[in-house]
């Protein structure tokens, strides 16, 4: 009996996380607005690294169904994930300027390793979320080769004010800055030499369940109205979206707003779980006239985000 038990208990677990694998791959590629679904499409990642693990023992232990159908998951996962991991793009022309950004988190203390990471990157344009009071203070400290900055207000609902800030080689006109419960967005020219951009950087609140259920959506409408404000340059969008390119809010965005994005192979939440199991939140799109040549991950900076680095460019002229 005890053994009958067992084997149903073991096939159990391997149905399990087949119908787990596929949920989530159908959620990717269902394209709804429903907050369960979009929720689910959020863990593809973390989701396939299971699945591959599973299939990994039952090929060690000769379970050749359980094998042959986590193989149907394991692809079907790998398919879901082509648009985040492989987005098309514009071939890119010279120069390149690289961007860092980072959930730098308001409660992060460590302003060495958080200047180790910059300093690491060596970028151009370096922006933060959840920069508080004190990384305000120290802002000499993380950033000495980039003297132009500009800030968004703190918010008040937090401790520290925690807000946004963006610093640059390059001289920067400020244009739009605001802070409210939950979101940030602060956006500023960038007068790079020969290649001028406008870069809007954001921080979205958390999905549903966390949050209402229209709360990212109603955040998504103000940064849309930033993009569609007129300007004479490329647009580059950055943030902590709390959401993945793989999901329905944010293929919204890119098809509404006709952006690109920049691939997110390696996940960057929470930082301290293998890279395998972490979740592409931070994000990066370009608009027209400008292309994300790659994304990368930054050093630690302390927070339980990973900082991601980026390469962007001028589009080639057709």
């Amino acid at each position: 009996m005890t053994k009958r038990l067992t084997r149903l208990a073991i096939w159990a677990a391997w149905v399990g996380v087949i119908a787990l694998g596929l949920a989530v791959a159908g959620a990717t590629y269902e394209v709804t607005d429903d907050k369960a679904i979009d929720f689910l499409a959020q863990f593809g990642a973390p989701t396939l690294a299971l699945c591959a693990g599973a299939l990994e023992i039952a090929l060690i232990w000769r379970r050749w169904i359980a094998a042959a159908g986590l193989v149907v998951t394991v692809s079907a996962l790998v398919f879901a994930l082509q648009g985040q991991w492989f987005p098309p793009h514009a071939s890119s022309a010279s120069p390149t300027t690289r961007i860092y950004f980072a959930n730098i988190w308001d409660e992060n203390r460590d302003i060495a390793r958080a200047a180790r990471s910059v300093a690491n990157a060596n970028p151009d344009v370096a922006a933060m979320v959840e920069f508080s009071d004190r990384h305000r203070a120290a802002q000499a400290r993380l950033f000495p080769e980039l003297p132009y900055r500009v800030l968004s207000p703190g918010n008040p609902a937090y401790a520290g004010k925690p807000g946004a800030v963006i610093a640059s080689r390059w001289p920067l006109r400020p244009l739009t800055a605001a802070a409210t419960w939950n979101f940030n967005i602060l956006a500023a020219r960038v007068e790079e030499p020969g290649a001028p951009f406008r870069l809007i950087v954001v921080h979205l609140t958390r999905p549903w369940p966390f949050r209402r259920r229209q709360s990212q959506a109603d955040q998504i409408k103000r940064l849309v109205a930033a993009i569609e404000t007129p300007s004479d340059v490329p647009t580059v969008v950055v943030g902590d979206f709390n959401a993945t390119a793989s999901g329905y809010l944010l293929k919204a965005l890119m098809a509404q707003e006709n952006l690109s994005a920049a691939p997110a192979i390696m996940g960057d939440w929470p930082a301290n779980l293998p890279g395998p199991f972490r979740i592409a939140i931070e994000n990066a799109f370009a608009g027209t006239g400008a292309t994300i040549v790659s994304r990368r991950l930054g050093r630690p900076t302390g927070s339980d985000h990973r900082p991601i680095v980026l390469e962007i460019a001028p589009t080639k002229a057709p």
